[in-house]
């Protein structure tokens, strides 16, 4: 992570959200259970638009 990034994010009070060194798997886990949902809404929906997408994740 560049320190011009780093330290944008310390103007905004933002965390980082990426993971540490050496534990690129770190988000793994909530990616596949972010997946799995999405693609239950596709399924359990009829969604007319890509704003009514965006709406339901």
């Amino acid at each position: 992570m560049s320190d011009e990034y780093q330290g944008r994010l310390d103007q905004c009070a933002m965390i980082v959200s990426t993971g540490s060194i050496d534990h690129s798997y770190d988000n793994a886990l909530i990616e596949s259970v972010n997946g799995a949902y999405k693609t239950g809404l596709i399924r359990e929906r009829t969604l007319m638009s890509v704003k009514d997408l965006e709406h339901a994740t």
